[in-house]
């Protein structure tokens, strides 16, 4: 799915309705680099949100960007100095590619700011601003203590060591699983694909307690999400057989509206079945990709390709 995955992306890049956005996605940003990057970081409560058109020049033409600006009434300073009560954060909200930062009336939001003369931004777009609910913000704020506390260590054997074990941590909670997995194991994401300064190593780093810990979480998972793959193959080697057959399984029961990882769960499971067959039934599936409304079609792809592992066991 990552090179389909991606063009897709960048097509949507191209047709990015927000004249000021970039190219591409930017570089994922997980927890542990939001606390390391951000000036500030916030909890508080979105009080409103309004609209706001601000002409900007732009060559010898005059743009207009449609800018969305959120009030929120700070409850609590994690880090850095924020001196308002209340801040008031511009989004783009009809940006396409990459996705902007985006909040809503009523709801509590940990964000994570830039801080300049001229105000507050939202660190990293999509990344730096999260809507929770209060266990999800009593979660995040323990690991980002945590975090702050694990960047004060001065031996950087020791600080690896722990910050390892803090993934680990962060990917035994579904509320943080991504945050932890996609630094554990990067290259089960197709957004790796995007990521320009993500440390490949932390995964070599985990031992057997912590990679039990993994396997815990991913055979524990009762609804499938795209970061439990970066579960499964964090673990696969010690477990092939026990991974394949849960993959098997969830991939027999996978939702319709979860069929676009259907070739994700395909590229694992075909070594249980290599036979022609197996290949052009994970590239119709690529194919299938790009058309819309094809529930069906992919429905009889999937049953094939079970069929065959099946019959080959």
């Amino acid at each position: 799915m990552s090179t389909t995955l991606r063009l897709l992306l960048s097509l949507l890049c191209i047709i990015c309705v927000d004249v000021h956005a970039t190219s591409y996605p930017i570089s994922p940003r997980p927890l542990r680099k939001l606390v390391i990057e951000s000036d500030a970081i916030i909890v508080g409560n979105v009080i409103k949100v309004y609209k706001k058109e601000t002409p900007k020049k732009r060559k010898k033409n005059i743009s207009y960007t449609n800018y969305s600006y959120a009030r929120i009434v700070i409850s609590e300073v994690l880090q850095g100095n924020v001196y308002n009560d209340t801040i008031e954060i511009p989004f783009t909200p009809n940006m396409v590619c990459p996705a902007p930062a985006r909040y809503y009336e009523k709801t509590t939001v940990l964000v994570f700011l830039d801080v300049t003369q001229k105000g507050y931004t939202t660190h990293a777009l999509s990344y730096g601003a999260k809507t929770l609910d209060s266990v999800g913000i009593k979660i995040y704020k323990s690991r980002i203590l945590e975090m702050q506390d694990i960047l004060k260590i001065s031996n950087s054997t020791s600080q690896k060591n722990e910050t390892v074990e803090w993934l680990v941590k962060c990917s035994e909670n579904p509320v943080t699983c991504w945050e932890g997995v996609f630094e554990l194991s990067p290259g089960s994401d197709f957004m790796s694909s995007y990521s320009h300064d993500t440390d490949p190593t932390f995964g070599s780093y985990l031992n057997a307690a912590q990679k039990a810990k993994l396997k815990e979480a991913f055979l524990s998972s009762l609804d499938f999400n795209y970061h439990d793959f970066g579960l499964s193959d964090l673990v696969y080697k010690e477990n092939q057989k026990e991974i394949d057959t849960v993959l098997l399984e969830k991939l027999k029961t996978l939702s319709p509206n979860k069929y676009w990882c259907a070739w994700d769960f395909m590229a694992r499971l075909k070594h249980l079945n290599n036979s022609p067959e197996m290949e052009n039934l994970l590239k119709i599936q690529k194919e299938l990709e790009f058309k819309h409304n094809n529930e069906i079609e992919r429905k009889k792809v999937i049953d094939e390709f079970v069929s065959l592992v099946e019959k080959n066991h």
